[in-house]
């Protein structure tokens, strides 16, 4: 996801935050790499953050009413520490 990037760039991050969970799984499989490289752009402190997110908004809602999903909450989580 572009964001705030200029033209041609992305935003690992913004890749992570602003995008359903099916696409950041495949983002995170994938590993953000660029065509002509194999320069990998998702760093430890973007994965980290993400995971941290995850977790946080994890453990608000678990016991809740509300049905948040735990199975996806897991994958995600755990494909974000990992």
């Amino acid at each position: 996801m572009q964001y705030n990037c200029p033209d041609d760039y992305f935003s690992p991050a913004a890749t992570l935050f602003f995008n359903t969970e099916g696409t950041v799984i495949k983002s995170i499989v994938t590993g953000f790499t660029f065509e002509s490289t194999d320069l990998n752009l998702l760093s430890t402190a973007v994965l980290g953050s993400y995971a941290l997110f995850w977790m946080y908004f994890g453990i608000m809602t678990y016991g809740s009413a509300v049905p948040t999903g735990v199975f996806l909450f897991a994958i995600v989580f755990g494909a974000g520490i990992g």
